[in-house]
């Protein structure tokens, strides 16, 4: 399915004290604390004018303060 928009929603177990981080492109967007067990976070994701050759890719992981904990795997953008 290919989109101009989209909403990201993440659901996270065992993270508290971490943080969420939204990525698009390879550059942080949003970065938020995980303050609750389970934690969910909706982000809207949209097309940026910098995007590759099979669209925006946005991408989720979580940081505990020194490195990355958890790595998702990217949702791409596109024209549909």
């Amino acid at each position: 399915m290919q989109a101009e928009t989209a909403t990201l929603t993440s659901t996270v177990s065992g993270a508290q004290g971490q943080t969420l981080r939204y990525l698009a492109n390879g550059e942080l967007v949003l970065a938020v604390p995980v303050t609750s067990d389970p934690f969910v976070h909706e982000q809207p994701a949209t097309r940026l004018p910098n995007e590759g050759p099979l669209g925006t890719f946005w991408r989720v992981e979580l940081h505990d303060g020194e490195v990355r904990t958890v790595i998702g795997n990217p949702v791409f953008l596109a024209a549909p």
